[in-house]
């Protein structure tokens, strides 16, 4: 996650204590201008909108949480498991962290479980998630990078869906991921053969 400088994250630090006192829908850039103690000029010079200002705040967040799962995955070389343990990880510490909990707690944040959706920052995040699978450093074809971008769309509608609505069927983890292995491994073999052909046809080209 690039660093932008302290001003910024006062800023996205000053919005994020907004979402979470008033909510989302509620906080105007207004609230956020005054908790970071800058005028509404120089918040609109670094942020076009507050829809950009929302996202760029529940993108850090998420990217920490990335981060931290990455290390926690670290020694899984099964890649099945690697995604469906992450998946898992990420729907645990959805409701330790202050702004994702509330997100998917509160009934009239809609507007903001839209905005995960419709956000690259997001969809990457999933992606990433794939791409550091056991056997996926290397280079891939156009269909490849089409089928990451499918299952990385998958899983983030994953995530929310079960974070926002936890399941009926699967009532605890080791059912959960159970569920999510029945799901999901097989389509994460697939990507996985196909980016290993890929890189084969490479080498042999060359």
């Amino acid at each position: 996650m690039p660093d932008t400088g302290a001003k910024h994250h006062i800023i996205l630090n000053a919005a994020k204590s907004c979402y979470l006192r008033l909510g989302v829908a509620k906080t105007t850039a207004a609230d956020i201008a005054r908790e970071a103690g800058v005028s509404r000029a120089t918040l609109y010079r670094r942020f076009p909108s507050h829809n950009d200002i929302f996202l760029a705040v529940l993108a850090r967040d998420s990217w920490e949480m990335v981060e931290a799962c990455a290390v926690t995955l670290e020694g899984i070389t099964d890649p099945a498991e690697h995604v469906v343990e992450g998946i898992l990880y990420v729907l645990d510490e959805i409701v330790r962290r202050p702004l994702h909990a509330h997100l998917f707690s509160q009934a009239d944040e809609s507007w903001a479980l839209a905005q995960v959706l419709g956000t690259d920052d997001m969809r990457d995040l999933s992606v990433q998630m794939i791409l550091a699978m056991p056997g996926m450093q290397t280079s891939l074809d156009a269909q490849t990078k089409e089928q990451v971008a499918f299952l990385g769309e998958w899983i983030l509608r994953i995530l929310i869906s079960y974070a926002a609505a936890p399941s009926q069927l699967a009532r605890n983890r080791d059912e959960m991921r159970k569920l999510l292995y029945t799901m999901l491994e097989p389509t994460v073999r697939s990507v996985l053969s196909r980016a290993q052909a890929s890189a084969s046809e490479v080498t042999y080209i060359r």
